[in-house]
C-alpha cells in the first residue's frame, strides 16, 4: 500500500494515457457490448447497463462513427429507443434490421425519406388498474409543461398548468378507459373553442369523478373562470404555449395511436427498435413529445426488471430543453436495466438547460465519457483537467552542457597542479548535473491540443475498469469492412442509389437495388408498402 502513495518518481503528477495492455486488462476488447471506438483494427466494447455520454461538436460525425455502427449491428439484439432528429439513422439501417430479424418502428408526424411512419400513443399505460396511475399521470404531464425555474410567478403558472392537465388526463381515463396527447389537446381546445363541450367535461370532473383531486381542480377552474378570468387566462396561456405543436394534424394523427405500442420494447425476448423522428427545425417545439416518450419507456422498464436490457440513444440531447427524467437516468435510475447514451455538442448545452452543477452530475455519473470533435474552449479545458497532469522528463541541454564544460575545466585544473581533494566534491556534482534529467508539471493534453485533436481520434474515460483515459480511433461505418452491405444510402449525402463499401482491396462504389421482401419479414413495419433495399453483392440470405 505504501508504494501506491510514493510519488517521488512522478512528483508533479502521474497522469498518462492507457496502453494497449491497460485496455486488454480492463476487458474492453470484448465480443459483446456497445462499441466505443477502435484501437488499430480491434473494437472497444463495454457490456454494462450504466449510462454513457458523448460530447461532440456540430458536424463531428456522431452518426458515422458512434451511432451507425452500433445500430447496424442491432445493438447486440437489445431493444432500443433512438432519437433520430433527421431520420437518417432509420433511413440507412431500417432495411438491414429487417434482414437480421428485428422490427423497426419510426414515429413521426410525416413519412421519413420514403420510409413508413407509425402512430403511437405513449399514454396507453395510463389505466385505472395501474397501481401508479395518479403518479404516472403527473409524471407525464410534468414533461409536457416542464418547470423552467423562471421566478416564483412563472413557476406558479407552470404548476397550475401541470395540475390541470393531470386532472383532465385522469378524468378522460375515468370516462373512456384511455387517453392520449391528442385527446387531451382536443379537450383543452374546447375551453375557448366549444363552451358546451367544455361545460360537459367540467361537469363530469366536478360532480362524477371518483377522485378528489380531479374534483378540486375542476372547482378551482370554475372559480377562476368566473372570479379571476385574468389569472385563469394566464394559466391557460401557459398550457397553450406548450401545446402549439399539437395544432398540426400530422402530429395529432401520429400521437393518436394504433401503429405500435411502447410495450413492444419490454420483455425477456424483446429486440425491436423505435426511432423517434422530429424534423431538426421543430425539435424545440416537439421536445415535450420526445420527453414523454422517454419518460414513459423508462417507467415501463423500471417496473419490469426481468425484461431484456433496454438501450436509449438520445442524439441532440441539448435540443430537448430541461429534461429531468434524463438527468435522473444518470443518477439513481442507473442499474435498472436501462442504458442511456446521450449526445451533447458541448457542456454549455447542459449548463443552459440544467444549470452549471448538472455538468458534474452528467459527467460524474456516466460510466463512459466520450469526447471528439470538440469546438469550444470550456469543454476542451474540462477534458484536459479530467486527464490530469503528468511529470515531463527532459534533458536540459544548456545546463548539462554547462556541467560538462565545468567538469572538463576541473580536470584541467587538477592536471595543472590543482588540489584534487578540493576538486573531487565539485567533480561529483558536475558528473551528476551532466546527466541529470529535469522534471516539470505538464498537462498530458492541453486545451489547445484537445481542440486540435485529429478528426479520426477520440478520448474515452471508462470508470470501474481501472483503466487510464484512452486515446482511441474513430472509424466511419462506410470505411469498415465488417459493415459492408449492411447500410443503404444516406438521404443527406446523395446519391442514395449508390453506396461506398470497404473491401479487402479498398473502397468501391456499389448500386443499391430493390426486391420484394421474403414472406418471413414482409410484415415488418419498416417494409410496409415498399420494396426492400439491399446493396448489390450482398443479397438477403
Amino acid at each position: 500500500m505504501s508504494e501506491y502513495f510514493d510519488r517521488s518518481e512522478f512528483r508533479f503528477g502521474s497522469a498518462a494515457m492507457a496502453t494497449e495492455e491497460d485496455i486488454r486488462r480492463a476487458g474492453l476488447y470484448a465480443e459483446r457490448g456497445l462499441e466505443l471506438g477502435h484501437i488499430r483494427s480491434r473494437s472497444l466494447r463495454l457490456a454494462s447497463d450504466a449510462p454513457l455520454i458523448t460530447f461532440a461538436g456540430s458536424g463531428a460525425g456522431k452518426l458515422t462513427t458512434s451511432i451507425a455502427g452500433n445500430v447496424l449491428k442491432g445493438l447486440n439484439g437489445t431493444p432500443a429507443m433512438i432519437f433520430d432528429p433527421r431520420g437518417e439513422i432509420f433511413a440507412i439501417s431500417g432495411d438491414h434490421l429487417a434482414r437480421i430479424g428485428e422490427r423497426a418502428y419510426c414515429w413521426g408526424p410525416r413519412p421519413v425519406h420514403g420510409m413508413p411512419v407509425q402512430s403511437c400513443n405513449p399514454l396507453t399505460f395510463l389505466t385505472l388498474d395501474n397501481p401508479n396511475f395518479h403518479n404516472d399521470c403527473a409524471a407525464a404531464m410534468a414533461e409536457w409543461v416542464p418547470g423552467t425555474g423562471g421566478g416564483s410567478d412563472g413557476r406558479y403558472f407552470e404548476l397550475r398548468a401541470q395540475d390541470i392537465l393531470t386532472a383532465i388526463a385522469t378524468a378522460r381515463v375515468e370516462q373512456f378507459g384511455k387517453t392520449s396527447m391528442t385527446d387531451i389537446y382536443r379537450v383543452v381546445m374546447t375551453i375557448e373553442g366549444n363552451p358546451h363541450a367544455w361545460a360537459d367535461q367540467l361537469d363530469f370532473m366536478l360532480f362524477r369523478s371518483q377522485f378528489e383531486h380531479v374534483r378540486n381542480i375542476a372547482g378551482e377552474i370554475l372559480r377562476k373562470q368566473e372570479d379571476s378570468p385574468r389569472e385563469f387566462g394566464s394559466i391557460l396561456g401557459e398550457i397553450s404555449a406548450h401545446m402549439g405543436f399539437m395544432h398540426d394534424p400530422g402530429v395529432q394523427a401520429a400521437l393518436a395511436g394504433g401503429g405500435f405500442d411502447l410495450s413492444c420494447l419490454i420483455g425477456p425476448s424483446a429486440k425491436d427498435k423505435v426511432f423517434l423522428n422530429v424534423p431538426a427545425e421543430h425539435i424545440g417545439k416537439l421536445s415535450p413529445v420526445i420527453r414523454i416518450f422517454f419518460t414513459v419507456i423508462m417507467i415501463l422498464k423500471g417496473r419490469a426488471p426481468e425484461a431484456n436490457r433496454l438501450a436509449l440513444m438520445v442524439d441532440e440531447a441539448g435540443q430537448l430543453g430541461k429534461f429531468d427524467t434524463l438527468l435522473r437516468a444518470y443518477t439513481f435510475a442507473r442499474g435498472g436495466g436501462t442504458r442511456v447514451w446521450a449526445f451533447f455538442q458541448d457542456i454549455g448545452q447542459i449548463e443552459r438547460n440544467y444549470g452549471r452543477a448538472a455538468v458534474q452530475t452528467f459527467v460524474g455519473s456516466a460510466q463512459v465519457r466520450q469526447f471528439f470533435g470538440i469546438r469550444d474552449y470550456d469543454t476542451a479545458r474540462l477534458i484536459s483537467d479530467m486527464i490530469g497532469q503528468g511529470t515531463l522528463e527532459y534533458d536540459d541541454e544548456l545546463r548539462q552542457q554547462d556541467a560538462r564544460r565545468r567538469r572538463a575545466q576541473l580536470v584541467r585544473e587538477v592536471m595543472t597542479g590543482g588540489d584534487p581533494f578540493v576538486a573531487a566534491a565539485d567533480l561529483r556534482y558536475q558528473n551528476f548535473a551532466a546527466t541529470h534529467v529535469t522534471k516539470q508539471a505538464r498537462s498530458v493534453f492541453s486545451p489547445d491540443e484537445i481542440l486540435n485533436l485529429p478528426e479520426d481520434k477520440q478520448i474515452l474515460f471508462v470508470s470501474g475498469k481501472s483503466v487510464p483515459p484512452i486515446l482511441a480511433e474513430r472509424r466511419r461505418y462506410f470505411e469498415r469492412q465488417d459493415l459492408a452491405g449492411t447500410y443503404v444510402g444516406n438521404p443527406y449525402h446523395p446519391p442514395v442509389d449508390r453506396v461506398q463499401v470497404a473491401t479487402r482491396f479498398g473502397r468501391k462504389e456499389l448500386p443499391v437495388l430493390e426486391c420484394q421482401p421474403p414472406a418471413k419479414i414482409a410484415d415488418f413495419p419498416q417494409l410496409a408498402g415498399r420494396p426492400m433495399r439491399y446493396v448489390k453483392g450482398y443479397p438477403f440470405k
